[in-house]
């Protein structure tokens, strides 16, 4: 049976970073947050500001397609 725990799966390879420039006017890495594949699927994402640091978010493929739907909906 695969691993459905995401928090136990490896991060598959380098956290890319996806920068709006957004909330303070720039396109430094203050705006940015930063996506990485999981073993056997998945996302981890992190807030690329210092006070983030160490911190992940772990999603499935459905759950950041879903939120990012919903998202756009209420938001684009």
């Amino acid at each position: 049976m695969p691993n459905s725990n995401l928090y136990e799966k490896a991060i598959e390879g380098p956290f890319i970073a996806l920068c709006s420039g957004g909330d303070n006017g720039s396109d430094s890495m203050e705006s940015c947050i930063t996506v990485s594949d999981l073993v056997g699927g998945g996302y981890a994402l992190r807030d690329s500001k210092p006070e983030g640091q160490g911190q992940e978010l772990r999603m499935s493929r459905a759950e950041i397609t879903g939120f990012a739907r919903e998202w756009l909906a209420k938001n684009g």
